[in-house]
């Protein structure tokens, strides 16, 4: 299924836009990244890129915009001390992982789609923020249980 009706009907947190990284219940805030961006050995995911990553990767001024906003709502959610989940999309087209010019293209994603539970969210200064996996889970279960 695509990722709007992903959110809406698995996670129960519709997105604001189309455009969104992120989306987001009462109590819990899950943000849409990429497979690539988890570590499953050391169990580190890099949840935002700093802008100097991005800019190096050929990220346009309007990415760096939309990254900075989602790490906005990524700041307002620990703050609002609401669970933290990362949704483990995988690349259609692996080739944007090296330009980011190329716009990331999932796919379909379903009940089997890995959602990783993060804690420890810390923002470095170049503006990365990383975070420390402490669960995963199947997507179903959100779909039965919503957070």
């Amino acid at each position: 299924m695509n990722i709007t009706d992903f959110c809406k009907v698995i996670l129960k947190a519709p997105l604001k836009s189309v455009y969104d990284w992120s989306c987001e219940t009462e109590n819990a805030f899950f943000y849409l990244g990429w497979k690539g961006a988890a570590d499953f050995k050391t169990g580190i995911v890099d949840v935002c890129s700093s802008d100097e990553q991005a800019i190096e990767k050929g990220a346009s001024k309007q990415l760096l915009g939309k990254i900075e906003r989602e790490r906005n709502n990524l700041r307002d959610a620990v703050s609002a001390g609401k669970s933290i989940y990362y949704v483990l999309r995988v690349k259609q087209n692996p080739e944007s992982d090296k330009n980011w010019g190329i716009v990331a293209k999932s796919k379909p994603m379903s009940n089997n789609t890995l959602i990783l539970e993060l804690a420890d969210i810390k923002e470095h200064e170049n503006g990365r923020i990383t975070a420390t996996r402490i669960d995963q889970q199947e997507a179903r279960r959100f779909r039965l249980n919503p957070k």
